[in-house]
């Protein structure tokens, strides 16, 4: 793998320390500079221009040093030009006995016995998975998940990616179960729609998982999980932080038990048309709740949002919202400013807004600009927001956006929006370009943006 060497080393490289010189090998092949994607700067490749294989390139001692040090070839970014099954295995056995930390990108080919041999010795070494990102089409995907169900009792990271943009006439080739309670050490695990997960030991308490993120392809199809499913996972992983996923079941709530409270900070949750989810937050307290996500699935059927078991949520789990993100077809009929200011009165922290559909009006942007007195005192509702994103349903006037920036600028409790984005808000263009006061909020570092979805 690794060509004769032709320099000499220099003499002050020559009489550094063995552990100082390691360090700066280590330093070198997972530093991530020069790197070309996300995946490049966290991984080195197996390139001879690329650290720890140009190492060996210097002189005698460093290829002694890099030899011997098996940190160095215990993680590895396999690109989809890569197919030696020799090189593979020399770079494992170099890793000796070490965890392996790995990223597979492969785009090129749909079907993975192109280079079965090479990816066979990768298999092989389930037993020592630590770290996997793997981005891929399904059926390689499914190869891997068959190795990691046979051993993989190390594995802490699990992120895959399927790249294939599935439609709703197609039909999966495959799917995978896979079984969580298998793998105690788990922290964070990504899996796309065309994987399912499944809880077949629903005794065993999953404490390290922190990160969760389940893809949806579309309801009733392959990978659905009811609200009783995620609430009987969250309930055997009460460490996690950040939880994504999609009720792909329309199933009514079945759970007779008592409330959850977990510590879960973020939590994005896609639902499907025809599901009532609101008695899905009304099993839930989450105290340290600061993300909330609520989107959904399809955009087909107006339908109403769980408002009041949101507000309900929030009451009992005394929780300050620092973001929301609600994507929800709702009525045109049916405004949402009172509902929604109810949220952000119980969320004085919060920073960000993003609505999409939310028939929202003047209500909203003239509650953010109203002072509030208490004694001597002065404040206003939500005085950290910075960030506010309306996308259709909005109907604002150009005067009540004007009053609101204005009044965020030059009101000292509260801080000055950085970014308002409204698009198909009823608004003209005017405040962009005419209007001085605006101008001179634009100036100072307010980032202001109309749009149209055609």
């Amino acid at each position: 793998m690794v060509g004769d060497t032709t320099d000499t080393c220099p003499p002050s490289a020559q009489h550094l320390n063995t552990d100082v010189l390691v360090e700066i090998f280590l330093q070198s092949s997972l530093g991530g500079s020069g790197r070309e994607n996300e995946y490049e700067s966290l991984f080195p490749k197996p390139s001879i221009r690329d650290s720890p294989l140009i190492l060996g390139r210097v002189c005698h001692s460093w290829r002694q040093v890099a030899l011997s040090t098996p940190q160095l070839w215990s993680y590895l970014y396999i690109p989809d030009t890569w197919n030696s099954p020799v090189g593979m295995s020399e770079w494992l056995k170099r890793s000796g006995t070490s965890p392996l930390t790995f990223s597979l990108f492969d785009k090129r080919h749909e079907n993975p016995l192109y280079r079965i041999d090479a990816l066979n010795v990768l298999l092989a070494n389930a037993h020592r998975w630590k770290h996997v990102e793997l981005d891929a089409d399904i059926k390689l995907i499914l190869l891997f998940l068959h190795s990691v169900e046979c051993s993989a009792p190390l594995l802490e990271t699990l992120q895959i990616r399927d790249y294939h943009n599935w439609t709703d006439g197609e039909d999966l080739p495959d799917w995978f179960s896979l079984d969580l309670p298998k793998y105690p050490r788990l922290v964070s695990l990504r899996l796309p729609a065309s994987v399912k997960m499944v809880l077949h030991h629903r005794n065993i308490i999953l404490h390290s998982l922190r990160n969760v993120w389940l893809g949806f392809l579309r309801a009733y199809g392959p990978g659905i999980i009811s609200m009783d499913g995620y609430l009987t996972l969250l309930s055997l992983c009460p460490n996690v932080e950040d939880a994504s996923f999609a009720i792909t079941d329309s199933s009514p709530l079945q759970r007779t038990d008592g409330i959850i409270e977990h510590n879960i900070r973020k939590l994005c949750v896609f639902v499907p048309d025809e599901l009532d989810v609101g008695s899905f937050f009304d099993y839930l307290r989450l105290p340290h709740l600061v993300d909330l996500q609520i989107q959904d699935m399809t955009h087909e059927t107006p339908r109403k949002f769980p408002w009041s078991h949101i507000t309900s949520l929030l009451h009992r789990s005394q929780a300050s919202l620092i973001r929301v993100h609600f994507s929800w077809d709702i009525p045109p009929d049916v405004q949402s400013d009172d509902d929604l200011l109810g949220i952000l009165h119980l969320s004085p922290d919060i920073q960000t807004i993003f609505l999409h559909r939310l028939p929202v009006s003047d209500v909203l942007l003239r509650a953010l600009a109203q002072p509030a007195y208490h004694g001597e005192t002065a404040s206003c509702l939500c005085p950290k927001l910075v960030d506010i994103s309306v996308v259709l349903g909005g109907n604002f006037s150009d005067a009540a956006l004007k009053d609101m920036i204005l009044f965020r600028h030059g009101f000292r409790g509260a801080k000055p929006f950085e970014r308002i984005r409204l698009v198909d808000c009823g608004l003209t263009r005017w405040i962009l370009v005419a209007d001085e006061e605006i101008q001179k909020c634009i100036a100072g570092g307010l980032s202001l943006k109309f749009g149209t979805l055609e």
